[in-house]
């Protein structure tokens, strides 16, 4: 199976000295398409993405971020839902 994501995101950041939490709101489609026997099968549905996250300031344009975030796709039907846990360097522009 072979996912694309489209999506647009929303994000509130305040900066407390070297510390810069953030929340973001994301919506958007994700297409879904299967090579199967009798043709290939392709779905597009709504995705949303809510997350979390903090970054550390260690340079000018460099930091160290941590992030959650859930991203749910599907219908109302089949609903899948992923948490991505993560972690590394940011550059800021």
């Amino acid at each position: 199976m072979n996912q694309t994501k489209f999506l647009f995101a929303l994000r509130g950041v305040a900066s407390i000295g070297r510390f810069r939490p953030f929340g973001q709101a994301v919506i958007g489609a994700v297409r879904a398409r299967e090579d199967a026997s009798p043709g290939p099968i392709s779905e597009t549905s709504l995705a949303e993405d809510l997350g979390l996250g903090l970054d550390f300031r260690l340079l000018r344009l460099l930091n160290w971020r941590n992030q959650v975030d859930e991203l749910k796709t599907g219908s109302p039907d089949f609903e899948r839902r992923y948490l991505r846990l993560s972690s590394g360097l940011a550059v800021r522009f």
